[in-house]
Order: structure tokens, then C-alpha cells, then sequence
């Protein structure tokens, strides 16, 4: 997920303000004197209770872990299946057509959502020089037939790339993860 610049500027600036409340706390838990300014109360709290100043300071220290954690993570953002880079399938004088994976991804699940017997699957598309590898993972149904499931799944995979897309297909691999005494799942659930 990729964040626009002011939601960025924004989630800076909240963390910036978490970490600075957690460090005038840590700081009040390790000097109590300086705690006055928190009020009475939590004064005579850190004053009395030395079990209480070490447990705020742990918290501190936790809680700002986390939040710098997160912030980072979501500034980092996460590798968008889109960044992979597309496939091409035309390249020549006037230009080239290229297909992202997203879409070859959305094309196999299309062509293997429809088979009798899957519940659910996952879709993992390896990329060689001239071909793609499509890796299946599947949760099918208690009595399923598997190797005429997987040929059919293999079949459809296959007549879809490469009729729709031109794209040679080298392998097509289907890994049962699980198999489920569960009702088929709907169409939106496959996906």
C-alpha cells in the first residue's frame, strides 16, 4: 500500500507528536520531580511507587517501538503485485504489448475458478525467458477426484494464457493444501 504525500506528512507528524508524548513520559517516570508538571496524582505516583516508574518506562519504550514499527513499515510501503514487472507479448518496430501480472493472475483464476471440486485458490505466476510457470494452490473438496481435477485445471490454465494472451505456458503446477469436507465456496470467495 502506498501512501499519497499528505497522508504521509500526516502520519509523520501523529507518530511525531505519540513519540514526543512517550518521551516526556518516559522522561517524568525516570526524573519523578519533573512529573510535577503532570499533576499531583501521577507526581506522588512516581515518587511513591518505584514498580509503577518502571513499568511506565517499559511501556514507553514498547510503545514507541511500535509506533516508530508501524510507521515505518507504512512509509516503506509493500511491494504492489503491479511493480512486478509485465510480461511482453509483442515487442517489434511500432512498439511492444505488455500484460501485468495482476491481469495474468486475474486471467488463470478465471479459468480455474469454474472447476468442480475447488474450494479456494491461490495464484503464483514465475516468469522465465520465453514462458511462464502458473503454481496453483488448492483447497478442494473431500472426494474429489485429484488427477482428473488437476488436468482439467492444468487444460484451463493453459488454453486461456495462451489463447488469450500468446503467452507460452511451460508449467502448470497444483499444490493441494487442503482438502475440506466444506460446500463449494461462492465465486467471490475463490478470488
Amino acid at each position: 500500500m502506498k501512501l499519497k504525500r499528505l497522508d504521509r506528512a500526516a502520519l509523520l507528524l501523529m507518530a511525531a507528536l505519540i513519540v514526543l508524548a512517550l518521551i516526556l513520559l518516559f522522561v517524568c517516570a525516570i526524573a519523578p520531580d519533573m512529573a510535577e508538571s503532570m499533576g499531583a496524582a501521577f507526581h506522588a505516583g512516581m515518587l511513591n511507587y518505584p514498580l509503577l516508574r518502571v513499568l511506565v518506562i517499559l511501556v514507553c519504550l514498547a510503545l514507541a517501538a511500535l509506533v516508530c514499527g508501524g510507521v515505518w513499515t507504512l512509509l516503506r510501503g509493500r511491494e504492489k503485485k503491479d511493480d512486478v514487472p509485465p510480461v511482453s507479448i509483442n515487442e517489434d518496430e511500432g512498439g511492444s504489448v505488455q500484460i501485468s501480472q495482476t491481469a495474468l493472475e486475474a486471467l488463470v483464476r478465471r479459468s480455474a475458478g469454474p472447476i468442480d471440486g475447488v474450494n479456494r485458490f491461490d495464484v503464483k505466476l514465475d516468469k522465465r525467458e520465453n514462458a511462464l510457470d502458473v503454481t496453483l494452490e488448492m483447497s478442494v473438496r473431500q472426494g474429489v477426484k485429484i488427477p482428473e481435477l488437476a488436468q482439467t485445471a492444468r487444460q484451463n490454465v493453459r488454453e486461456a494464457l495462451e489463447g488469450m494472451t500468446g503467452v507460452k505456458v511451460e508449467n502448470v503446477t497444483l499444490l493441494v493444501s487442503d482438502i475440506s469436507t466444506d460446500a463449494p465456496a461462492s465465486s467471490d470467495e475463490k478470488q
